[in-house]
């Protein structure tokens, strides 16, 4: 009968007209041997429209959230990966699951409540909602159960409260609970706020004698973009107590920041064997995570200058997205701290700060460009080629103009043969500097396909001078606001 339920499933997505049908009939005909072997099928089954079929059947008949919280049944991972499938079945399922804990009708309903939560299924319970749920709509019984006297349970209340309500200051008061869960559950609440607020509580935290919550605080501070976090993962590694290396490790894991994978390999011949599994488990993790990252569009780093400042190397760098080939660029803007790695000499730098300086206000340039009659002049091909790399870098706002300049009278030692298109008069006399102007039709532009068409089209004739036009003269081309 199991093969034939397997089946049943499986026809489910070429035939689901009858094959639920079957499904509906093998349920009706024995509940008992049909959540039986449901039960046996989903803890190795795939995401399918079959599996959602059955998942379906199994909530509306309320034969799931039971087993689910019951780890006779299902493991904690199991548990998970079928509450998220059902999420999408019954967006209410944390409500659900709390209802099978938090309704109770007799006169010690609160007595009963603890007792429920306390219990072996309802501990599992709360694990699951500690994943799927963020609190909003349980955070009534999560209240509640921040009083309750096992800590285990207060812990998990703490992470759904701190969830909903991120506070840092309500985090704040929880790091005086004496149970080391609960401090460390309210940290991981607050992952992700980024207030000044939030950033205050996890260095504060960082001193706290328990490494779980030690740890929690600084992976809170890595998320924020705290460099700081980067050399203090570094010197936890090297803690008396082995509880705060494996800490450690687990916290480079969970960063995916592929700058900790030699620090990692060094600890996959440890001598402590937790040290190697925690190891082996953060490696895994990163990897994991390198490759989900692999279809990312690919960064652009560009060094636009070095120089030394009290001791310190200042390197200011341009980061961008290069996109399509022939698109435009797109500037990088708002990356946190942790999200650049430095080396010297192979050797990571951890000790470094980052500052973005935005430049926001329209840029208004104008370039001389050699004049070339024929189209196959070297000189012309290298403008063109020039403009077509320079523009993708051009930003919205930001004005060109392009002019292009022919001595009226060439020299009489230009080279036979190079042409006149790059040859730059510069012995200009003062007065006809001052009397140089702009072409009439020369305007400042924001199109790039405009600029290009200029920088592309046959050129009016400018004479050419050594010092740059004057400013009133520029600005009168310059695009109205």
């Amino acid at each position: 009968m199991m093969e034939a339920f397997k089946q049943v499933i499986q026809d489910f997505s070429t035939r689901p007209m009858v094959a639920g049908r079957q499904m509906r009939q093998l349920l009706e005909d024995d509940r008992g041997a049909f959540l039986e072997w449901s039960l046996v099928h989903l803890r190795t089954a795939a995401d399918s429209p079959g599996c959602q079929y059955l998942l379906t059947l199994l909530m509306m008949n309320g034969m799931i959230v039971g087993p689910l919280s019951d780890p006779a049944f299902f493991s904690l991972e199991e548990a998970v990966s079928l509450a998220r499938m059902l999420l999408r079945i019954e967006p209410l399922l944390d409500i659900k699951m709390v209802r099978s804990l938090s309704e109770v009708k007799d006169a010690n309903s609160e007595e009963e409540l603890e007792l429920r939560v306390s219990s072996i299924k309802g501990i599992r319970l709360l694990d699951i909602l500690g994943v799927i749920s963020d609190g909003t709509r349980i955070l009534p019984v999560m209240a509640r159960l921040m009083n309750h006297p096992d800590g285990w349970v207060r812990s998990k209340a703490a992470l759904m409260v701190g969830r909903n309500n991120k506070n840092y200051k309500w985090v704040e008061q929880r790091l005086s609970e004496p149970d080391a869960r609960v401090r460390a559950n309210a940290l991981e609440s607050l992952w992700g706020v980024d207030s000044e607020g939030s950033r205050g509580v996890f260095w504060g935290a960082l001193a706290d004698p328990d490494n779980r919550v030690a740890g929690n605080a600084l992976y809170g501070l890595y998320r924020l973009g705290e460099a700081g976090s980067i050399p203090l993962v570094l010197e936890m590694l090297k803690h008396n107590d082995v509880d705060f290396r494996l800490t450690a490790l687990w916290v480079m894991g969970e960063t995916g920041d592929q700058r900790f994978l030699p620090v990692l390999a060094r600890f996959l011949a440890d001598g402590n064997a937790k040290m190697r599994t925690a190891a082996f488990r953060a490696v895994a993790r990163l990897k994991q995570q390198a490759a989900a990252q692999s279809g990312s569009a690919k960064l652009e780093i560009g060094v636009r200058g070095m120089e030394a400042i009290d001791g310190w190397a200042q390197i200011s760098v341009e980061v961008w997205s290069d996109g399509e080939p022939a698109g435009p660029c797109k500037e990088i803007c708002g990356l946190k701290a942790t999200q650049f790695a430095l080396y010297e000499n192979s050797q990571l730098v951890s000790d470094y700060q980052v500052e973005e300086v935005s430049h926001n206000e329209a840029t208004a340039i104008a370039f001389g460009v050699p004049r070339a009659v024929d189209s196959s002049d070297p000189v012309h091909a290298s403008c063109e080629r020039a403009f077509t790399q320079a523009i993708r870098h051009k930003r919205k706002p930001d004005s060109w103009l392009v002019l292009k300049y022919l001595p009226e009278k060439e020299p009489e030692s230009a080279p036979v043969g190079r042409g006149a298109s790059s040859i730059l008069q510069l012995d200009a006399p003062k007065s006809e500097v001052e009397a140089a102007s702009l072409p009439p039709d020369a305007r400042f532009s924001t199109d790039p396909a405009e600029i290009m068409e200029a920088v592309q089209s046959a050129p009016v004739l400018v004479t050419a001078i050594t010092p740059p036009l004057a400013p009133d003269t520029l600005r009168e081309k310059l695009p109205s606001a």
